[in-house]
């Protein structure tokens, strides 16, 4: 399972592109923020790409990757 699947099955979306849809608690964005970046980097920065689309920007790293996540998803 990939980030992206995992971030999906996570915030209980049935479909991967819920994820552009979805928005979420701040509780959720720090059960996002929280998990371990456990992970290639790839996968952080291809998600975020995928969710944020052209609001994406460049992520020097997963870190900043996910954190761009956590907060699209929190305020959108």
């Amino acid at each position: 399972m990939d980030y992206l699947e995992h971030l999906s099955a996570l915030l209980g979306c049935v479909y991967l592109s819920d994820l552009h849809w979805r928005t979420i608690s701040r509780q959720q964005a720090n059960t996002i923020l929280a998990e371990p970046l456990d992970r290639p980097e790839h996968e952080y920065l291809d998600a975020a790409r995928y969710i944020l689309g052209d609001c994406a920007g460049e992520y020097p790293d997963a870190g900043d990757a996910r954190k761009a996540i956590a907060a699209y998803l929190l305020n959108h």
